[in-house]
């Protein structure tokens, strides 16, 4: 793969999900709750229950597959898909490429975080990790990349 072609596929929105894994330790769907770990400014780390709802997943826009990024990762040009023969061009509109969904495992639903009746301090440490796990995948993609 080209520099160009790495970064469109480990940017891409699918493997990205794929690569974050979940929010919770465990989800019981009879409460609707989640137990996660939080942390405190000193690094202590304790484990609370969660209100959690289901959203639709945004990967798959509820459908539970999408396109392999490795087929589409920064999109197919108008001169890539001249480039297809007919047959090629039918199984990727007919989905004979597309995977299950790296997000939602194919339930076309997931679990997200209640943040109107989440208690707000658990919600602020929730999100603080949330912000500093997101930089820190940022961080390994660029790695990645440049061939670390």
């Amino acid at each position: 793969m080209s520099r160009m072609e790495d970064y469109n596929y480990y940017n891409d929105s699918r493997v990205i999900a794929g690569e974050r894994g979940s929010w919770y330790k465990s989800f019981d769907e009879r409460r609707m709750c989640a137990t996660v770990e939080v942390y405190d400014e000193e690094g202590d780390s304790r484990e609370v229950e969660v209100p959690a709802t289901y959203c639709v997943c945004e990967t798959c826009n509820g459908c539970g597959t999408h396109v392999n990024p490795s087929v589409d990762a920064g999109g197919i040009s108008g001169e890539e898909w001249g480039e297809w023969d007919e047959e090629d061009r039918e199984a990727y509109m007919d989905g004979r490429y597309d995977v299950q969904c790296y997000e939602c495992k194919g339930k076309r639903v997931v679990p997200t975080l209640d943040e109107a009746n989440c208690d707000p301090t658990v919600l602020k440490q929730l999100q603080d990790y949330e912000r500093s796990r997101a930089e820190s995948a940022a961080i390994s993609r660029m790695e990645r990349m440049m061939g670390a």
